[in-house]
């Protein structure tokens, strides 16, 4: 489909001044109204991929290493077409000596893989990725090659515009599917009656072991969590939303505990209206 600047900025996330930036480092006109898909593919996105990677710190050099890709474009076609008389071998040692000279792709970060998903398949949120990741057998680290960026999109583009299950994704694989289907939250509600149920039957010995047990597992699991999940985890647990919310649930599930009805306020009793002297006839109060 065409695409237009307010598209563009909607699609890539970015703002008016970096669209019209973008375009220019891929010397596409400004004054269109439209711009066709092979334009935005070929030119428009690979700018873009520029800064994801991290090869580009600004639009000069971004433009300077497009301008180099188009050139190593052209000069990756095969000379002895025009010169008969240049031994193939030779042309294609040129050739691969060129292609040798391109600059590797750089490892990924979890957030730099989650933009190249959003531009390349569908916007993916940090929980999505980490089941993502789980279904296609690849574990929580703080970079990813290409290879392994490469299987991640592929996992994304089956759930995204597949509609395909994880155990699907697990299965295309090759993967165990007991091994590599995320769990699904238990409702909260359901967790607060089975566990307010169980936690009245027990004693203060008993409470006091599974909050060891809990806090220890609990340990464990933080540490293999990748650095920017425990990031966000951690403003959002700082927020007052979060801290309001948890105040109701902490008090939900002591009243729950403990047995508790919500109690009614009581008011206190009106007092008694004092009442006015007698008045006479003419409406003059009498002593």
């Amino acid at each position: 489909m065409p695409y237009t600047k307010d598209s563009l900025q909607s699609v890539y996330s970015l703002s008016v001044e970096d669209v019209e930036a973008t375009l220019n480092a891929c010397q596409l006109p400004l004054d269109r109204d439209k711009y066709t898909d092979a334009e935005i593919k070929d030119r428009f996105d690979p700018i873009r991929q520029l800064f994801t990677d991290g090869s580009a710190a600004d639009y000069q050099q971004a433009t300077e290493l497009f301008q180099q890709h188009l050139e190593s474009t052209k000069s990756d076609l095969p000379s002895d077409l025009d010169n008969p008389d240049t031994e193939p071998s030779v042309a294609k040692q040129e050739t691969d000596a060129k292609k040798s000279h391109k600059k590797p792709s750089k490892p990924l970060d979890i957030s730099q893989l989650l933009a190249k998903a959003r531009h390349k398949v569908a916007k993916v949120t940090l929980l999505e990725a980490m089941q993502i990741l789980q279904a296609c057998g690849l574990p929580e680290q703080d970079e990813y090659n290409q290879a392994e960026c490469d299987r991640f999109l592929d996992a994304c583009d089956l759930i995204k515009n597949q509609n395909k299950s994880f155990e699907d994704v697990a299965q295309h694989f090759g993967l165990n599917t007991n091994d590599s289907t995320p769990n699904l939250d238990v409702d909260t509600d359901q967790l607060l009656q089975q566990l307010g149920d169980t936690t009245a039957l027990l004693g203060v010995e008993e409470r006091e072991l599974i909050r060891e047990m809990v806090r220890q597992k609990a340990k464990g699991d933080m540490a293999g969590l990748p650095k920017l999940y425990l990031q966000s985890l951690l403003e959002e647990m700082r927020s007052s939303e979060f801290q309001q919310e948890w105040q109701q649930l902490r008090n939900a599930f002591r009243d729950k505990v403990m047995g508790k009805k919500p109690t009614s306020q009581v008011l206190p009793s009106p007092q008694p209206l004092m009442s006015l002297p007698p008045t006479s006839e003419n409406g003059s109060i009498s002593k």
